[in-house]
């Protein structure tokens, strides 16, 4: 009788990695965790190529505030440091806006 094994295990070549957040054997690949969504470490250039700190939409929020705020609030989760420039710029075109208006009553 020929008794060969016709479920031989196959060499798997998959390199495995941890999730960070849940423990969770992941690919080596993996973008992010497929049992908790988490984005894996050394995956983020990708998702945050878009998210720097642009001279250009800092000056329009420091000539346009209230626009600065609004981008902000749209902003504030997908592009962090972007919104976060935003911010601080319109923040400081309203102070400065602040002490004239104030020193002009004066």
């Amino acid at each position: 009788m020929d008794n060969q094994n016709t479920s031989t295990p196959q060499n798997d070549n998959k390199q495995y990695k941890f999730c960070q957040n849940c423990g969770a054997k992941i690919d080596a690949k993996a973008v992010v965790c497929p049992k908790c969504g988490v984005p894996v470490n050394g995956n983020n250039a990708e998702s945050n190529s878009e998210d720097r700190n642009n001279g250009w939409w800092n000056l329009l929020g420091f000539f346009f505030p209230i626009v600065g705020w609004i981008l902000w609030a749209v902003w504030h989760k997908e592009y962090p440091k972007r919104a976060h420039g935003i911010c601080v710029w319109s923040w400081v075109s309203f102070g400065i806006s602040f002490v004239i208006g104030f020193l002009s009553v004066l």
